[in-house]
């Protein structure tokens, strides 16, 4: 499943970058208002005190729960990433490259040893510019992974292909660590150009089974629900429905397994759009997280303090520099 979700992130961290619509650069997709040129992130453990909540030691956890920092360019997009272990030093880093119109065209990767792999290349169409090949490499500069896009005459993309050619060793070292696999997802759209069907084939490292999964959506393009079907008899087998405020943020989730509720979520938020407490149920256990945030003068939140079921849980502190 973890491996599907990078998947997905991948492919909507490739789509939408440009220099005329900035709502899909990376500073839009995490939220963040104003020209920001530089990110620093540190999440810490949160300590109660008397009557206070402190901040306690650096938080040990999962890559991403640890240090980072981010600088973005004019333009708003991610120009490099770095990682950090808890004595600071550097876990990995990624620098990325752009066409003129603000396309993704190589990305950089330094593992946790310095060592530079030989960078990911983007190639796009001439016609719309849309993405069609990637190449990623190993360390001794052979080619192991090869993704390909295809699209409709609305520049949906329509199909996903991710090709592993060889058996090889992963950024670290590790030998053997793939398989020759063959991933693809599909999908199609409505009228309204909602995505309302994902396939998924494949096998090896990625799934051991194919999967589908349909959408439905409100008349503001927001989902509504997602369905999720067993890969042998094609039958219904889980799904979420939203419910959504007139900001169009998510107030309400329901998860179904087999047509029986399994878990429910409601969320409220402050005026900035930020979530400030998550009411869980789920197999009739109950949860109340609830966030607490210190905002800079443009709006973004420089501290987040977390509890849950009111013991302090986390703080994370962001420091962010802005262009002129």
């Amino acid at each position: 499943m973890r491996i599907i979700l990078i998947i997905t992130i991948f492919l909507s961290s490739c789509f939408g970058n440009n220099k005329s619509g900035q709502l899909n650069n990376d500073t839009s997709k995490m939220h963040l208002k104003g020209k920001v040129k530089k990110l620093h992130q540190t999440k810490y453990e949160a300590i109660r005190r008397n009557d206070s909540v402190v901040v306690g030691n650096k938080w040990d956890g999962l890559w991403n729960d640890m240090e980072k920092q981010i600088e973005f360019n004019e333009y708003g997009n991610k120009i490099s990433e770095v990682t950090y272990n808890g004595d600071e030093s550097i876990y990995d880093k990624y620098e990325y490259q752009y066409n003129s119109d603000e396309k993704i065209i190589k990305q950089l990767y330094y593992n946790v040893n310095g060592k530079l792999i030989p960078p990911s290349k983007f190639s796009y169409n001439n016609s719309n510019n849309n993405l069609i090949e990637r190449e990623d490499f190993i360390l001794g500069g052979q080619l192991y992974k090869f993704h390909s896009y295809k699209y409709d005459n609305q520049n949906n993309l329509i199909e996903y292909r991710l090709e592993y050619l060889k058996n090889s060793e992963d950024s670290k070292g590790n030998d053997d660590i793939y398989t020759k696999s063959d991933y693809r997802m599909t999908y199609k759209y409505d009228k309204k150009n909602n995505k309302e069907e994902i396939k998924r084939f494949g096998f090896g490292v990625y799934t051991s089974k194919d999967s589908k999964s349909k959408y439905k959506y409100d008349n503001n393009h927001n989902l509504i629900e997602q369905q999720y079907f067993d890969p042998k008899t094609d039958a219904p087998l889980s799904k979420e429905i939203f419910e959504y405020n007139t900001d169009n943020l998510v107030i309400k989730k329901t998860t179904y397994y087999n047509d029986v509720i399994r878990s429910q979520e409601m969320n409220k938020y402050d005026n900035y759009g930020n979530i400030t407490e998550v009411l869980k149920n789920e197999d009739g256990e109950q949860q109340t997280i609830q966030y607490k945030y210190l905002y800079d003068d443009h709006h973004n939140w420089i501290k987040q303090q977390k509890t849950e079921n009111n013991k302090p849980h986390s703080i994370i502190i962001r420091s962010i520099e802005y262009y002129e």
